[in-house]
């Protein structure tokens, strides 16, 4: 980038002045992913069926799940790396144990950005005896 001057001359067009020194600048994108919609939790037979709808940002660099027990401090993420697939199965869940799930989603900047989370999902199965 370069900055002049410029005066304007009634009946002349303007003049520009000197240049300044070239500066540069690089970007950096600030702005996170919207939070994912459609968000669900349901228990199966193979543990938390968790699924979502696809984000419409194309720097989208996938989903990031967090957990925790109902009410207990703070969420916990699932794993550690980005996941671009809207579904995952959390085969750790334990029945008997209440548990809140949301959902991020993360895109590509340098550091990522990273949405607000999904609304939260509360999950229960009872024991099997």
């Amino acid at each position: 980038y370069e900055i002049r001057a410029v005066r304007p001359l009634v009946g002349f067009p303007p003049v520009e002045g000197p240049a300044s020194p070239v500066a540069s600048a690089v970007p950096h994108d600030r702005v996170p992913p919207s939070p994912p919609q459609g968000f669900t939790a349901i228990w199966t037979e193979e543990g938390v069926a968790l699924a979502w709808l696809s984000n419409p940002e194309p720097d989208l660099a996938g989903y990031k799940l967090y957990r925790r027990r109902k009410g207990m401090g703070e969420f916990q993420a699932l794993f550690l790396d980005p996941i671009m697939d809207t579904r995952y199965l959390d085969k750790t869940a334990r029945r008997g144990v209440e548990y809140e799930y949301v959902v991020c989603a993360v895109d590509r900047a340098q550091p990522p950005n990273q949405s607000a989370p999904s609304p939260i999902q509360f999950v229960y199965a009872e024991p099997s005896w």
